[in-house]
């Protein structure tokens, strides 16, 4: 049996402590949302779980499109340190999580705190075992305006389709013609 992984990590460095405590903030509600969920995976069933669910939901604002889009729960770890006098959120995939989960978490704070600012973030995908096509990464550039994606799959998919099209000719050693 083979095991994949998706790891990755960022570190944001907050400017005052407002922007830590509102992050910690939106992250804690997160959790908490994760949590009812996984206690409770059939939400209907139990309408205080759902009302509370759909309270958190309203409070995280933009941040709620990670439960709308993906699953409803993180798996993400956060870990805050300071050096230099700055505090930092470390966000990190130690075994497997989708990178997806901190998007909508990164562009809010973007949104807030720094809307002329990016943050780009990369992943490694990868296999314990060798596996044909079971390696590769991605990365995405957020914004306070967007997110955009890209992968070493789909980018190899295009090159490929241009190649077969005759779009561009490639010399021996990869040189364009």
């Amino acid at each position: 049996m083979a095991n994949n992984y998706t790891q990755w990590c960022i570190g944001i460095e907050f400017a005052s402590q407002e922007e830590k405590q509102w992050f910690s903030n939106m992250v804690d509600k997160m959790r908490s949302y994760s949590d009812i969920f996984s206690s409770n995976p059939d939400k209907q069933e139990n309408q205080e779980d759902y009302e509370q669910m759909e309270k958190l939901k309203e409070e995280l604002g933009l941040v709620a499109q990670t439960f709308d889009e993906l699953r409803d729960f993180v798996s993400f770890d956060v870990s805050y340190t300071s050096k230099d006098g700055k505090e930092i959120a470390y966000l990190e995939s130690e075994e497997s999580a989708d990178p997806a989960e901190v998007e909508y978490l990164l562009q809010a704070y973007l949104q807030k705190f720094h809307p002329t600012e990016m943050i780009s973030l990369s992943w490694a995908s990868w296999c314990d075992k060798s596996r044909v096509n079971e390696f590769g990464g991605g990365g995405v550039l957020i914004t306070a305006e967007g997110v955009h994606h890209m992968n070493s799959w789909d980018w190899l998919e295009e090159k490929e389709k241009e190649l077969k099209e005759g779009k561009k000719k490639v010399k021996k050693g990869g040189k364009k013609k």
